[in-house]
């Protein structure tokens, strides 16, 4: 029991947890995650405990060649995601023109891309023209850092409120947010509610598990 006399209940069945291999899984998803229709993918966990892996050998492969993509690198020195050779590492992304012009000859370039963050006005900027031109999976790598506000004590980007637009309006619109977080408390409510499948890693602090338990129900 905590310290300070806090009760945590969580939940527990018969049985197991079921084992499912990844393949099963993977067959599973790309049948039944279409971007454009069923969209948003949150993923939880720790740390040095596989976000980014599960993002790049698990959900990204399942998008096809023509599916436009847009990674908002938070940290810039991810190897796995540097090692993404499909993704084009760009400050913006390019005009229209350009990117038709990539897409013609025998050896078209997908529209993918990785932008490491700069700014707030950056990543607003980016999100607004995936909004206004639809159809483009946006991949989060640490979606606290862009939610937390622009205070003393916290340095986050403060775009909480046009993120869950994404999340609440978008999905209409073609619009896919693939969010990764090892802090899920500190998430607004449409990173669990509006998403389509939801990815939860192993978690150690107290504080998750008790905000984990509270989106599930079980608490006292």
């Amino acid at each position: 029991m905590p310290a300070n006399g806090e009760r945590l209940t969580v939940a527990r069945t018969a049985d197991p947890l079921p084992f499912v291999s990844w393949q099963y899984h993977a067959a599973f998803l790309a049948e039944n995650w279409v971007p454009r229709e069923t969209p948003h993918v949150s993923i939880i966990s720790p740390t040095r405990n596989g976000k980014t892996y599960l993002l790049c050998k698990g959900i990204l492969p399942i998008l096809a060649p023509d599916d436009r993509c847009l990674i908002l690198d938070a940290k810039g020195d991810d190897k796995a995601l540097n090692a993404l050779s499909d993704y084009q590492l760009v400050r913006k992304i390019p005009p229209l023109w350009q990117r038709k012009l990539q897409a013609r000859g025998d050896n078209p370039r997908p529209q993918h891309y990785r932008v490491v963050i700069e700014s707030r006005e950056q990543v607003a900027a980016l999100i607004a023209q995936c909004v206004t031109e639809k159809d483009w999976t946006i991949v989060i790598d640490e979606a606290r850092f862009v939610c937390d506000p622009q205070t003393t004590r916290q340095n986050g980007l403060g775009l909480a409120g046009v993120i869950d637009d994404v999340w609440v309006r978008c999905g209409g619109k073609g619009v896919c947010m693939v969010a990764l977080t090892q802090a899920p408390r500190f998430m607004p409510a449409s990173f669990y509610d509006q998403a389509s499948h939801v990815y939860i890693g192993a978690a150690r602090d107290r504080r998750t598990l008790k905000r984990l338990a509270e989106i599930g129900g079980d608490t006292d």
